[in-house]
């Protein structure tokens, strides 16, 4: 097991305006990482080439690195679900989603694991379920 685990940040990424439920969400996945007996690395804030309406740009979204947990990647993205659902009221409003790739070989590989806060459903929940705790940081 590894004595410590980390946070790693590409070379080049982009965190000035992470919203603060993004935030609040990267211990916790730095803990399921660590459980993978992995470090976190994120490649992908408010930087990179994402859709127009990407959550990426309105600091809502990370792309986490898939190299060390290729094999246990699909375990990864569902506990990294599950840990934000139990832990932040607001936590079932993560998508968290295995994005894949084409190797050289057409091989369907892993790419990164992407998580965004769905501000829009927060939104929703908050005001249409008036038992809904979650609140905003």
């Amino acid at each position: 097991m590894m004595q410590s685990t980390q946070l790693f940040l590409k070379d080049g990424i982009q965190l000035n305006g992470t919203t603060l439920e993004m935030l609040s969400a990267m211990p916790i996945i730095v803990n399921v990482y660590r459980a993978f007996d992995s470090d976190a690395t994120i490649t992908s804030g408010l930087d990179g080439k994402h859709s127009s309406n990407s959550y990426h740009y309105d600091g809502d979204a990370q792309d986490y690195r898939v190299w060390d947990v290729m094999d246990t990647v699909e375990k990864v993205a569902t506990e990294i679900r599950n840990e934000l659902c139990r832990y932040l009221d607001y936590g079932g409003c993560f998508d968290v989603v295995v994005e894949y790739r084409n190797d050289e070989e057409g091989n369907r590989i892993p790419s990164h694991i992407h998580v965004e806060f769905d501000r829009r459903r927060y939104e929703t929940k908050r005001h249409t379920d008036p038992g809904y705790t979650g609140g905003r940081l």
